[in-house]
């Protein structure tokens, strides 16, 4: 069994999601429902930002928050530019390295390095990392996109 088979699962259910974020890019002001499973709802647009120090705000604003912060108190988070262009990661020091690229410098990335963050003696992508992950999701985002992101990765 591999060590994270989990891993494929949740990468695919978050490029879906990713997807459906973008059709909302794509108009913006406009509701643009998605389809999911058998439920037609309406996600919010998704931050993007436009550089590592605008992230490591965000990441402070979302670790300050009280609902995260009460569930898992934990020591700050750094953020730094990764060298390398085809992967974000978190590192056991607490620091998340996204790499300056469109692709990595959007919310949902971030979310999913902070679910790490988050859960850090549990670096698979298991039951622990995805309900950080969905919680970060909810109160972050909304409740549809945590809802979408289950659905994607429970199909």
């Amino acid at each position: 069994m591999p060590a994270d088979p989990d891993r494929q699962r949740v990468y695919a259910a978050e490029e879906a999601l990713r997807d459906f974020l973008d059709q909302v890019s794509s108009a913006p002001g406009q509701p643009v429902p998605v389809v999911v499973g058998r439920s037609r709802v309406v996600l919010p647009p998704e931050a993007r930002f436009g550089d590592i120090p605008s992230v490591q705000r965000y990441c402070e604003q979302v670790m300050d928050l009280d609902r995260i912060a009460a569930r898992w108190p934990t020591r700050p988070v750094a953020v730094r530019l990764r060298k390398g262009t085809t992967k974000a990661h978190w590192e056991s020091t607490g620091t998340i390295a996204i790499p300056d690229e469109k692709w990595a410098m959007r919310e949902t990335v971030v979310l999913h390095e902070l679910a790490h963050h988050l859960t850090p003696g549990y670096l698979a992508h298991g039951k622990k990392f995805q309900d950080a992950l969905m919680d970060l999701y909810e109160t972050v985002m909304s409740p549809e996109v945590a809802f979408v992101a289950r659905v994607l990765i429970s199909s």
